[in-house]
């Protein structure tokens, strides 16, 4: 994960902020109940996203002598492979 706990905890916090600002938006339950809930969503976000990029690297690493063998570089291929990934399940990193 990127970014640290603290960071998510503060970005949890701005994004419940514009939610309760917003006169359309009415919480239903706990104020507090409803920050876990972003703040676990978000944590849950990055530790998918770095499943995804363990998964990715174990590939490039199999297949490493036949990445070497041509004329392209790791970064692009796991980029690539991400963004394929990404759209296959859906997700949005």
């Amino acid at each position: 994960m990127r970014l640290k706990p603290e960071k998510v905890g503060q970005l949890s916090h701005k994004i419940f902020d514009v939610i309760k600002k917003d006169p359309e938006c009415q919480f239903v339950r706990d104020e507090q109940m409803v920050l876990d809930t972003i703040r676990h969503t978000f944590l849950n976000d990055l530790k998918r996203e770095d499943e995804v990029d363990k998964e990715i690297w174990a590939k490039l690493d199999a297949h490493a002598e036949q990445i070497s063998n041509r004329n392209v570089s790791r970064g692009d291929l796991f980029n690539s492979a991400k963004r394929m990934i990404a759209k296959e399940r859906g997700l949005v990193f």
